[in-house]
């Protein structure tokens, strides 16, 4: 894997953070603070165990990928993987984006970031996807994708707010409704904002009508007043001109 910076110290609000690339002498104490948020998540659809979570974790730790630690006074706080899924492998993930057989080759996968609940709030989520996204670049890739629970609001507005898109809403493994979100590093779509439709964030049937009809999800409109579930908006791609 080619080499990229990531930041060793960093003031964020309310703390001074260290990162660290973590390695395979990391992997229990990785296990272990999965564990501790799985348990504390207020909704348990935003992020679940994977059928094999060691084999799942180290994947992230070598060849295949890379996971960025945060500490603070030397204790796990936060944690962002990279995939790096190998050209000749299946990739469902691809297949359901519609990128073509000859460029798996150029694809990173946006995995798993967990935050402490008592460091949450204070932007870790947004600079590890900006890492993430950075150390993709890296290693040549064109393509990432990622993944969202349609109630996660927080992790698909950092997406989103990074020029991803929704691309595909689907059902994944073990029945779970998903957002499918691809960020294109070489040639970002443009959208044809005359052709917006709304979703309700979590209403899966709508959104998942619309990425068949060929609308990508590009943005969100909230209500601060009410907090309520924010509504998405979808657009058609512009096709090119003459």
């Amino acid at each position: 894997m080619k080499s990229f910076a990531i930041p060793t110290t960093s003031t964020l609000p309310g703390n001074d953070y260290e990162f660290r690339m973590l390695c395979e002498k990391e992997m229990g104490q990785l296990l272990d603070f999965r564990n501790l948020v799985l348990s504390s998540l207020s909704n348990a659809d935003h992020y679940v165990k994977e059928q094999d979570e060691a084999v799942f974790v180290h994947k992230h730790l070598g060849p295949e990928g890379f996971t960025i630690g945060v500490y603070s006074n030397d204790e796990l706080v936060a944690y962002a993987m990279l995939g790096l899924p190998p050209a000749d492998e299946t990739n469902e993930l691809a297949d359901r984006v519609d990128i073509p057989v000859g460029h798996r080759h150029l694809i990173a996968h946006v995995a798993g970031c967990m935050v402490h609940p008592a460091h949450r709030g204070r932007q870790l989520q947004k600079l590890l996807l900006a890492k993430r996204i950075e150390g993709a670049r890296a290693q040549g890739k064109r393509y990432c994708i990622s993944m969202a629970s349609l109630s996660n609001h927080a992790s698909r507005r950092n997406l989103l707010a990074s020029g991803f898109h929704i691309a595909r809403v689907t059902i994944m493994e073990a029945a779970l409704k998903r957002q499918l979100l691809l960020l294109d590093m070489v040639e970002q779509p443009v959208f044809d904002l005359s052709s917006a439709r709304m979703a309700a964030a979590e209403d899966y049937a709508t959104q998942q009508v619309l990425t068949q009809q060929g609308f990508r999800g590009i943005g969100e409109e909230r209500d601060a007043a009410t907090r309520a579930a924010p509504q998405l908006v979808f657009a058609k791609q512009r096709k090119a001109g003459p």
